[in-house]
């Protein structure tokens, strides 16, 4: 019996977590392979992991518990980590990782960074002591969640890492976090300080704590301040370019890919790329992991589509003076790309569609598959362009700035860009045929995404377009808008049958509430298919009359409650769980129903009306 009890306590304390500190699925993609960042060669970076790999294994009392690395743009700091992350995961002694990267948004927010480590510290132990630890402190302080604090992270993170290194103090718990520069760039200053307070709070030796990013001003301050006073709590190692084990790395990895391109061409290595350009080509590269495989992937592509002719114009353009800048070679692999073909170059339609597909990667707010992309753009150059195809075709000839490991492209491709590619083409550095507005194409996006919900109206339509699409064009819509954080809602008129198609219900992936023709408001779980048994029914009149007609629904951001506008002029808010009402209606002035939505806190809503 006590067996039995504790089971099911176990269960109550499993789903607890899972819907306190994970709710959001894209919160689970943050590992290094989810976010696309392959690991290191084999025989490159070999000293430094080995420096980094000595710390992690190091539990004796002098041992520090944090690391961390910084490096210039490029240098291959998400490479090193994913290397150490994957080292970890395969002994044993990684229970937790982060890589916190701009292409997914998710990622991006610190409120998350301290729950999502929890959570994952709690999935990785079979002992129930750390998931029971930080049940009791969710429980006895559920306010922890709110948003990062230094109270968050003295509880949530460094108590929750030492109750797990109270398990077996012989052995490292690493937790593993990529990208730090890459936190909402209004939020990365309180970020960085919390973090550099934590430096003299772990107390426990196997605890240790590896974090990369980037020399930014509002990371180095405070983490040099508090460096400086604790010094036997971590090490720092910065990833100098001009360092000449870092150049020899960058040219280890040229000679091992342009190899691999001579034998897969049957291509003469003496003449291309032959041993004088091949150093030029390592000189230019000056140490920069980025630099290098831009130029091996733009050449794999050259070939792809020209052959062996285009190759000793492409390496001599490459290997010019001023080419050890990035931000050039970029400059120049777009303008090669675009103007060795006759067609684009005379055709605005290929640059269009730059800015487009290109907008719309660095624009996303959450991944979403080339396929998806496509039917949100629904780009076409003739009536009878397939928008898809577009795209396709489009991402694999930009195969060379797409970041490495997305392999073949295909509609399920979740594309990315490197941040110092987006940091390129969003600035006056870019030549204005290619250059990003974001502000400008986060608005048209908006309209798209408006545009694909309103042609569901069609039945046509609703079984061609993929849920995928439909769910990031419902619940982002609005956050593609100027003023960040809208909280947006949407409504569903007349019968469900019609106008609440399958397609429709699966892609919101939650509680969908809707509202038909018998007055009633229904919740529905989208999962159990389609038309399904209502979970349950509540009704603002028994009767039929014009204070019943709902005309607008919300769920706020935390999902605990429901808005609705009536035609009479109510706003009514509602308890998810218990579905009853909360309070008593609130007049509007007029008899028209009101527009509802909940603010980001889910602490206010407001309601439009025609007055």
């Amino acid at each position: 019996m006590d067996h039995l009890i504790e089971r099911e306590l176990s269960d109550e304390r499993r789903r607890y977590l899972e819907k306190t500190l994970n709710p959001d699925i894209a919160l689970r993609r943050t590992a290094y392979d989810d976010q696309g960042k392959p690991p290191c060669d084999q025989d490159t970076r070999v000293n430094i992991l080995a420096d980094i790999l000595t710390w992690v294994n190091d539990v004796s009392s002098e041992s520090r518990n944090f690391f961390w690395m910084t490096g210039d743009p490029g240098c291959g700091k998400s490479a090193i980590t994913a290397s150490l992350a994957r080292y970890c995961k395969d002994s044993g002694t990684l229970w937790a990782q982060f890589f916190i990267n701009r292409n997914n948004e998710a990622t991006t927010n610190p409120r998350v960074y301290f729950p999502s480590i929890a959570h994952q510290i709690a999935e990785h132990s079979s002992n129930k002591v750390v998931e029971k630890a930080i049940y009791e402190i969710l429980r006895a302080k559920p306010s922890l969640l709110d948003g990062m604090s230094l109270d968050q992270a003295r509880v949530l993170f460094v108590q929750v890492v030492e109750v797990a290194c109270d398990l077996d103090r012989r052995k490292p718990v690493v937790i593993v976090i990529d990208g730090l520069d890459e936190t909402t760039r209004k939020s990365l200053k309180d970020t960085a300080t919390i973090f550099s307070k934590l430096f003299k709070e772990m107390k426990h030796p196997n605890a240790k704590v590896f974090i990369s990013s980037r020399t930014d001003d509002e990371i180095t301050k405070p983490f040099y301040r508090s460096l400086h006073s604790n010094k036997d709590h971590v090490v720092h190692l910065h990833l100098n370019t001009s360092d000449p084990l870092c150049m020899e790395d960058v040219s280890r990895y040229l000679s091992r890919n342009l190899q691999r391109l001579v034998e897969e061409w049957d291509l003469n290595g003496q003449v291309w790329p032959g041993r004088e350009r091949f150093e030029k080509l390592c000189h230019r590269a000056a140490g920069l992991f980025i630099w290098a495989v831009t130029v091996v992937r733009f050449f794999e592509e050259q070939l792809r589509l020209y052959g062996h002719d285009c190759l000793d114009g492409l390496l001599d353009a490459i290997s010019a003076e001023g080419m050890d800048d990035v931000n050039n070679l970029y400059q120049t692999i777009l303008t090669l790309t675009f103007m060795s073909n006759a067609k684009s170059s005379r055709n605005a339609w290929a640059h269009e569609t730059f800015r487009w597909v290109v907008g719309f990667i660095i624009a996303l707010k959450e991944p979403l598959p080339l396929g998806d992309v496509g039917v949100l753009l629904d780009l076409r150059h003739t009536s009878t362009s397939d928008p898809i195809n577009n795209v396709l075709h489009f991402a694999t000839n930009l195969r060379t700035v797409l970041v490495a490991g997305t392999g073949e492209i295909t509609k399920d491709t979740i594309p990315r860009l490197h941040k110092s590619f987006v940091e390129f083409i969003t600035s006056a550095e870019a030549d204005e045929q290619f250059r990003i507005d974001l502000d400008v194409i986060n608005v048209e996006i908006a309209l798209k995404c408006l545009r694909l919900v309103s042609r569901l109206r069609n039945k046509d339509n609703r079984s061609r377009i993929p849920p995928g699409s439909v769910h990031y064009a419902i619940q982002n819509w609005s956050r593609h808008l100027p003023n960040d954080g809208i909280a947006s809602g949407v409504a569903i008129f007349g019968d469900v049958d019609l106008f609440f198609p399958k397609i429709f219900a699966s892609a919101l992936r939650q509680d969908v509430v809707s509202f038909s023709g018998d007055y009633r408001t229904h919740m529905y779980d989208p999962r159990q298919g389609f038309p399904p048994p209502p979970s349950f029914h509540f009704s603002h009149s028994s009767t039929i009359e014009v204070g019943s007609i709902v005309t607008s629904l919300a769920i706020s951001m935390d999902g605990r409650l429901i808005a609705s506008g009536n035609h009479g002029g109510d706003v009514r808010l509602w308890d998810s769980r218990s579905h009853k009402l909360i309070c008593e209606p609130l007049r509007e002035h007029s008899n028209l129903g009101p527009s509802v939505c909940f603010s980001p806190d889910s602490r206010w809503i407001v309601y439009g009306n025609v007055d």
